[in-house]
């Protein structure tokens, strides 16, 4: 059984991961967002990093080319925070955060953009912060160019 290729959100998203692993450190659970999030219990970690792909907007055309566009891709970073002694702490977090990522260039995309952190939630000692990035990328259709029936040169006929 062979696996099919990554696609570029899952390409874009291990990089942000792998990012996240190398820079911001071993106290930190770091992953992509499950997908069963019911099942992923933050209260069993001190401090935890999910990465999950937030949509993308897209740009007009390159020039003549119809098979190819720009487009801007947004990621949340989910910062799950508990057993603080102070709120302030988790502004330690969101700063080793923001430097890890911002204005990294990953392959296949412009450097890494912050958007926006904010508080999301706060609920018995458990704090939930989302830090909102993007980045560009080229999306490139994967069509077949449509070639016209071809029109014989010769119209002569004999008679």
């Amino acid at each position: 059984m062979t696996n099919a290729p990554k696609c570029q959100i899952e390409k874009i998203q291990d990089q942000i991961v792998a990012r996240l692993k190398d820079q911001v450190g071993s106290k930190f659970y770091i992953d992509a967002f499950p997908a069963n999030p019911s099942q992923f219990d933050p209260a069993m970690m001190d401090a935890a990093i999910l990465v999950n792909y937030a949509g993308s907007r897209y740009g007009a055309f390159r020039e003549t080319d119809t098979s190819q566009q720009m487009r801007d891709m947004r990621f949340l970073l989910v910062l799950h925070v508990q057993n603080l002694v102070k709120p302030s702490q988790a502004y330690e977090h969101l700063e080793t955060i923001r430097k890890a990522v911002q204005s990294v260039p990953l392959e296949g995309s412009t450097p890494i953009k912050l958007v926006s952190e904010q508080l999301a939630g706060q609920d018995a000692g458990q704090w939930e912060w989302h830090i909102e990035i993007a980045l560009t990328t080229n999306a490139v259709a994967a069509f077949t160019p449509y070639t016209p029936p071809r029109v014989p040169l010769n119209i002569f006929t004999k008679e």
